[in-house]
């Protein structure tokens, strides 16, 4: 880093960091003892009672607007219940998206200035490659000889599929192939 006057670091947390005990009596002892000026975390492991300024990342707000047939409730109420508490006493929320940032706002009465709608990053060696090529180059690895519809994203019910292939067999079997690619979460 070029900056003198910043640094980052990587801080080895105890094991066992789903554990409440790690999360809200180890860690905030590691913060302090490395006089730590600013702590950036997921939204679903919150240290409550930093002396640091926080920044969380909120990457879904499943949690608070999900449908209960995609997100069970046994689930969903201790997901909510943290992001509300993270979301209120950080000091600052990334979003990766304006639908997150505006779920953000109407859902948890956040206000606009402390939200930043943020896309995602893409590392340097994926390079843009001509549109032609990589459609043959996938066509012939995996051997598809339609033109075809691409769907990538962990395979579980709150991503829907199921619709997908309802839709997709309604309209466009005859025509196109679907691929589904992505891991199994079920």
């Amino acid at each position: 880093n070029s900056n003198p006057r910043f640094s980052a670091r990587l801080l080895s947390i105890p094991s066992g960091t789903a554990s409440f005990e790690s999360e809200q009596i180890k860690l905030p002892q590691i913060l302090h003892k490395d006089r730590i000026d600013i702590f950036h975390t997921q939204d679903n492991f919150f240290p409550i009672g930093l002396e640091c300024p926080t920044v969380i990342t909120v990457h879904d707000v499943i949690a608070i607007c999900g449908a209960p047939s995609i997100s069970p409730a046994k689930w969903r109420r201790p997901a909510s219940k943290k992001l509300l508490l993270a979301a209120h006493l950080a000091n600052h929320i990334i979003v990766p998206s304006i639908y997150v940032k505006e779920q953000m706002l109407k859902n948890l009465k956040i206000p606009e200035k402390k939200l930043t709608q943020m896309y995602y990053g893409c590392p340097s060696f994926f390079l843009p490659i001509q549109r032609s090529k990589a459609l043959d180059v996938v066509k012939s690895r995996f051997r598809i000889m339609r033109p075809f519809l691409l769907s990538v994203g962990l395979l579980n019910r709150r991503k829907n599929q199921k619709m997908l292939i309802r839709a997709f067999r309604q309209r466009l079997w005859k025509t196109h192939d679907l691929v589904i690619v992505g891991k199994s979460a079920w």
